[in-house]
């Protein structure tokens, strides 16, 4: 068996081997599960070390409580010198784990070190959104665009672990530091850059930095025409790997250089589509559409352009994020899948797609959760589909399985508002309202501008008797959605429980006369209706409406089975008919 190198950090030297720990050439003594505790640390610095398998790691199959952890970790923040002035190493993620932090070198490596995989080093990277400089609003895509596929390449490699897409861009427009980011993504180093376009031409500049102290390790810039945009992001690629002294063998080149069509014109119609496609505002990620027909009229072999359709419609059906009925959105959705199938069936994306689709679409219970499973094993630094098996796992009541994928694709993703949320919410379903709570306060301070979290705190507060803390997440949701009437309307309730309870339902009317509006000219998922009216006292209404959202196979009755928002009708037959009609395995009449 080869040996490994020893690691460096902070002046310390952490032989796993020799089972030795030097600070500055001295031998440390540190008990034996201190030590194991670090060096599981430090092998996996960067990366999110939950207690459950930190605990595994070290203590196997024993049965230990938890503040044996505790004490280990204490003493190694006694030996680390932290809290005495010194840079911190090991950072506390609350109702999680720990990260090991400091910068981690390897003795004879040269190369900054986050996790080790068949002793081999794997770094680790964030792409951030490259600027846009002088561009106008219809070029403002080019910079996500361009950092997007760069990013796409990188992840390619199995010498990189490459920060996921929502967390890295979440830093854009922000005044904060190279060691920010860097400790915030768990990565050692940056690609950043700015692009500038001028009629059939562009000016690239990429720039990667050391994430500790914000030095250039390797930077170049490009002045091309837009039709040598695939040049750029390989030439970006190429020179990231050589600054990081990675050797790409021939096989791994080859997957990272992939270009999925030859039409720079049809790619750049691909990136406008994809710019629009992580918009949560419907009006935006509808924008997106048009900009995925037109790539795959300009390459009609551009499976990419299919796949963009397919998210379009499968993602927008399964969220009721557009104005038609999901029957017509999956047949679309499928169709552009199928093509996409026939021109690459070597897409990961698609086997996310098509088991969202055997759940959702058709109801394959056991055939999406063995293919999501499948998908999970073999793509492990997928964040996608974490949620996705988590949203499964939630929806069979299997809580604690589906809170441990959940917090995998957070881990992977740590500011992503939906998966932050997600997690919130899967926590509340799980009946855990103190940590839901506490999750949901988290993704609220992620996006300030996003309303969703506060509209489920209104409903956990409401459920729990906290009615001050209702009625600020009511007044939250109300300024951040820009509802004046509802704004002055709240200002003058006062937080005892008969005034709430009259306000949650006097927003409940509101929001319900203007579905029934929205409705004359357009879909409206059922279950928005039926939520409303169950708010109202409606029970028949509400029923009713239950009943016909079933048809319109989106994801919303999946959660009739585990939703805490139906307990009052958890005890009538017709409700446990709906559930069963579901095709739910896990349902128990």
């Amino acid at each position: 068996m080869s040996r490994s190198f020893p690691y460096e950090f902070s002046g310390f030297t952490l032989d796993a081997d020799e089972r030795v720990l030097l600070r500055d050439g001295a031998r440390v003594a540190l008990p034996e599960k201190p030590f194991n505790v670090l060096r599981v640390l430090v092998e996996r610095s960067g990366r999110l070390v939950g207690k459950e398998e930190l605990m595994s790691l070290v203590w196997g199959n024993t049965a230990v409580e938890e503040n044996n952890l505790d004490k280990s970790i204490s003493r190694l923040r006694q030996t680390l010198g932290e809290g005495k002035g010194s840079d911190s190493c090991i950072e506390t993620v609350r109702g999680h784990g720990y990260r090991f932090v400091a910068r981690v070198t390897q003795s004879g490596s040269d190369r900054s070190s986050t996790t080790s995989q068949n002793g081999q080093v794997v770094q680790a990277v964030a792409v951030l959104p490259f600027r846009n400089l002088d561009l106008t609003d219809k070029d403002r895509y080019l910079g996500d665009g361009l950092a997007e596929e760069i990013l796409n390449s990188l992840s390619r490699s199995k010498f990189l672990r490459v920060a996921a897409r929502t967390s890295a861009f979440s830093f854009a427009d922000k005044d904060v530091t190279a060691s920010q980011i860097g400790k915030a993504l768990g990565v050692s180093s940056l690609l950043e850059g700015s692009v500038r376009r001028s009629g059939g031409k562009f000016r690239v500049l990429a720039r990667l930095v050391n994430a500790e102290d914000g030095l250039t390790i390797w930077s170049q810039s490009y002045d091309r025409k837009i039709e040598d945009i695939f040049d750029v992001e390989d030439d970006i690629a190429l020179g990231v790997f050589a600054a990081l002294d990675i050797d790409l063998v021939t096989d791994e080149r080859s997957n990272v250089l992939k270009r999925h069509t030859a039409d720079p014109e049809a790619y750049i119609q691909y990136l406008k589509g994809q710019y629009y496609r992580w918009k949560t505002n419907g009006q935006e990620f509808a924008k997106g559409l048009r900009h995925f027909e037109e790539a795959v009229r300009l390459d009609p072999k551009f499976a990419l352009g299919y796949f963009g359709i397919s998210t379009y419609y499968g993602y927008g059906a399964a969220w009721g994020m557009l104005g038609i009925e999901p029957a017509t959105a999956w047949k679309l959705a499928e169709a552009s899948a199928a093509r996409a199938i026939e021109l690459d069936p070597a897409l990961p994306e698609l086997r996310l797609s098509l088991a969202a689709f055997s759940l959702v679409n058709y109801r394959k219970w056991a055939e999406a959760g063995e293919e999501m499973a499948s998908i999970a094993e073999a793509n492990p630094r997928f964040p996608e589909i974490h949620h996705l098996y988590s949203f499964y796992l939630l929806t069979l009541g299997r809580f604690d399985e589906a809170i441990d994928e959940a917090r995998k694709a957070l881990d992977l993703d740590p500011l992503s508002m939906l998966f932050s949320h997600f997690l919130g919410l899967t926590l509340y379903i799980a009946g855990r309202d103190s940590e839901a709570i506490k999750q949901l306060l988290e993704s609220a301070e992620i996006d300030p501008a996003d309303s969703s979290a506060h509209k489920v705190l209104s409903e956990i507060y409401l459920k729990n008797g906290q009615f001050n803390d209702a009625l600020n997440s009511m007044r939250s949701v109300a300024w951040l959605t820009h509802d004046d009437e509802a704004v002055t309307y709240l200002k003058s309730i006062e937080p005892v429980p008969s005034d709430v309870l009259d306000a949650a339902r006097w927003l409940g009317k509101r929001q319900l006369e203007t579905l029934l509006e929205l409705q004359k000219v357009q879909y409206v998922p059922k279950i928005f209706l039926a939520r409303l009216n169950l708010i109202l006292g409606e029970v028949d209404v509400a029923m009713e409406q239950l009943e016909a959202s079933l048809e319109e196979h989106n994801v919303f009755p999946l959660m009739l089975n585990v939703d805490p928002f139906y307990e009052p009708l958890r005890s009538l037959s017709d409700f446990q008919k709906l559930i069963a009609a579901t095709g739910n395995p896990s349902w128990v009449s």
